[in-house]
């Protein structure tokens, strides 16, 4: 309940307060994101890394458009004799609308369109297989900019609502099933880290 109060917050901030970031003025950076999760058995173990470059251009005193490119690697294992390993790659085009909280903080709302491809290596007893995925979908998420220094920002994002559509195929048999998902994810780790650092617009004003 807390968490859902501290986004419906920084919604409205955004929906009321003006823009630090000047127009005319581009950033570029990453965000990343690294979650390990175990059961309660010990049993199974999760491990997954996020990394997104991406840069933006500020078009006015709100809005910014611009993109990321993601690579994602995802590992479960169960016991000690099966690992699903699954890299995927997406290409997300978005943008941002933004708000002020203080001097040297700025939030925004992201609404990004991705489309992408990925593989899955199943490893069971000492037998391997693959399937292939291909995916599309959309999604918006909260996050905050910190002017740390200068013209270099530290950009923490949580959550997001999205969705998604995907196809696997298996390599060997030409086999195909899809998946839709339709998400709200809170979760802790879903959390994620940025450092951009801002090129043009008015040096004085960072």
């Amino acid at each position: 309940m807390k968490t859902t109060r501290l986004l419906l917050l920084m919604l409205g901030i955004v929906s009321s307060a003006r823009a630090q970031l000047e127009p005319g003025s581009w950033y570029t950076g990453a965000c990343f994101r690294v979650a390990m999760n175990s059961s309660n058995s010990g049993d199974n173990h999760s491990t997954n890394f996020i990394i997104n470059p991406g840069t933006f251009y500020t078009i006015n005193d709100h809005w910014g458009a611009g993109g990321m490119l993601s690579y994602q690697t995802e590992i479960d294992k169960t016991g000690d004799d099966q690992k699903n390993t699954t890299s995927s790659y997406s290409v997300l085009p978005g943008v941002r609308y933004y708000g002020q909280i203080s001097e040297r903080v700025n939030c925004y709302l992201q609404g990004l369109l991705g489309i992408g491809g990925g593989t899955t290596k199943y490893e069971y007893d000492g037998n391997e297989s693959k399937t292939n995925n291909f995916s599309w979908g959309a999604g918006i998420k909260p996050g905050i900019m910190w002017n740390i220094r200068d013209r270099t920002y530290l950009d923490f994002s949580y959550g997001n609502l999205s969705y998604n559509h995907t196809t696997y195929k298996n390599p060997d048999t030409d086999d195909k099933s899809t998946s839709s998902d339709f998400l709200l994810d809170l979760n802790t780790w879903s959390l994620s880290l940025g450092l951009y650092y801002a090129f043009g617009g008015k040096k004085g004003e960072y």
